[in-house]
């Protein structure tokens, strides 16, 4: 399989330094239009997986309710958009609740938790998956120092044992940042954050989606086309998109939502002559919230093209 170079950016938009004023929730991040992209490693093979936010409500008794999706994008398959839904609850212990193996409602994490806190997520027959917060402490991502909360699972016949016998894997979760990290023990790869955007801030790198694992340069779909990402990003009134061909060829663009649904042709099947060219997107034609959006390019019915932009009214 041919190698390619993956991309970490380290430009940060950040409003306040990432150790101030942050409570314990904030290990969680769960406002509508929130994304994740990860390095997903499992070699030989290699992904780029995104995690999206698309919904968030608070009832009234101050539970925290939200919806995620998420997906792998090497190589992008934005026809048929496939997601995962998670669906959580975050109840006025901050405890997270949602599917963790086969339970569905279980708590997954405990923000309030301290260092060797342990809680039962589920019964496994005679013995039980247990959860236990291994460490809190302080790391550097993105050049920027997080705490974090290390919490790992286990399998164990005994509620009081804080090892067990099987290590299932871990997270890390960085206040303000979220799941920046998870692997080890038996599962299959591990996740690394490459960038992130929280309450409309870009942290770290989303921009470098990779297309193909065969793709040295994600904004090269040939030797004859270049897309380039959307600027400004993120955008409000409206946003460019560059591109090139060096042959003539038949182009359409179009606008998708994070769950698939179309939102705007911008051009479809138009005939282009050999040249560099700029198109303008102005959200207008449907009421649309903000949020991720995905710009699709094909050129002559044969290639596909996607990049990910965000909204913000």
């Amino acid at each position: 399989m041919k190698s390619y170079n993956l991309i970490y950016g380290l430009l940060i938009f950040a409003a306040i330094t990432p150790l101030q004023s942050q409570s314990n929730i904030d290990y969680f991040p769960h406002k509508t239009g929130d994304m994740w992209e990860y390095l997903y490693a499992a070699p030989p093979q290699f992904d780029t997986m995104q995690i999206f936010t698309i919904y968030d409500s608070v009832d009234i008794s101050g539970n925290i309710y939200l919806i995620q999706t998420q997906r792998y994008i090497n190589p992008i398959t934005p026809v048929t958009f496939y997601f995962d839904t998670m669906n959580y609850r975050i109840d006025n212990l901050n405890q997270v609740w949602g599917r963790v193996f086969e339970e569905e409602d279980a708590i997954a994490y405990k923000l309030n938790g301290q260092q060797g806190d342990k809680w039962i997520v589920e019964n496994h027959g005679s013995d039980y998956i247990m959860a236990r917060i291994r460490t809190i402490g302080e790391t550097q991502i993105f050049g920027n120092s997080y705490l974090y909360m290390n919490t790992y699972y286990y399998l164990s016949p005994d509620t009081s044992d804080t090892l067990g016998y099987f290590d299932i894997y871990s997270t890390k979760l960085a206040k303000g940042l979220g799941l920046f990290w998870k692997g080890g023990g038996e599962s299959s790869g591990e996740i690394y954050l490459k960038g992130a955007v929280i309450n409309g801030v870009l942290y770290g790198d989303t921009t470098q989606i990779i297309t193909s694992v065969f793709d040295e340069d994600e904004f090269t779909i040939s030797n004859d086309y270049k897309i380039s990402q959307n600027y400004p990003n993120p955008f409000n009134p409206n946003t460019n998109i560059d591109f090139e061909i060096t042959e003539q060829s038949v182009v359409s663009l179009k606008i998708f939502d994070i769950s698939g649904k179309l939102i705007e042709t911008v051009v479809e099947n138009k005939y282009y002559p050999v040249g560099k060219y700029t198109l303008r997107w102005t959200p207008g034609k449907e009421n649309i919230s903000s949020g991720v959006y995905f710009y699709q390019f094909t050129i002559n019915n044969k290639y596909l093209f996607t990049k990910a932009m965000l909204y913000l009214k």
